[in-house]
């Protein structure tokens, strides 16, 4: 909306897909920024791991969007600010938005999953919809990514798309959030294993 109203196009950059295609952001970015220079294009930069443990923006990150003339979007899944003294030219607005309520990410699950060619009509993962939504409190580049999952596990299981993958695709994106703070323990035992007095069986 913003650069559709300055009549400007809008060029995006997102930083986990620049890192899968074999260019970390901060070699990717100065190419992105002169096009933007040369198109008058509003930046959309979408942030992956570049922030360090405080939330503060990498200071070789932030050099190169402080020099660049035009205007710049930043968004990430997690809080960020500029440090002491890193910005020296633009002005910054920061805008936050809370993660969508369930009945915003059951429309936004059914709004990615139509756009992939999945409608109503097509039951099957549709009846999971309103229960995933429920249950994994993600954001909507989350779940555009828990949808672009579950489509390529169903393909290269060669199976149409079902709730499962759906399920699967939520838990991996939920699983993220906290990589950083917890730690997966696989249980090595199983109920057979639990021993119990006599008089509690």
């Amino acid at each position: 909306w913003l650069a559709r109203t300055a009549g400007q196009p809008m060029l995006v950059l997102d930083a986990d897909a620049a890192l899968q295609a074999g260019q970390p952001l901060l070699r990717a970015l100065p190419n992105a920024l002169r096009d933007a220079s040369l198109l008058d294009a509003v930046v959309y930069l979408q942030l992956g791991d570049v922030l360090t443990g405080d939330g503060v923006l990498a200071p070789a990150l932030a050099r190169l969007l402080d020099r660049h003339a035009g205007l710049v979007i930043v968004s990430a899944n997690q809080p960020w600010r500029w440090a002491d003294g890193q910005l020296r030219v633009k002005r910054v607005l920061r805008l936050a938005f809370p993660t969508p309520d369930a009945l915003a990410r059951a429309a936004l699950w059914r709004g990615f999953l139509a756009a992939s060619g999945h409608t109503a009509t097509n039951g099957g993962a549709l009846s999971a919809v309103d229960s995933v939504a429920d249950r994994f409190a993600l954001t909507s580049a989350q779940i555009a990514g828990a949808v672009a999952a579950a489509l390529d596990a169903a393909a290269q299981n060669g199976e149409l798309l079902a709730a499962t993958h759906l399920q699967q695709a939520a838990r991996a994106q939920s699983a993220a959030n906290f990589a950083g703070l917890a730690r997966k323990i696989e249980p090595r035992a199983t109920w057979d294993d639990l021993v119990l007095p006599t008089d509690c069986l």
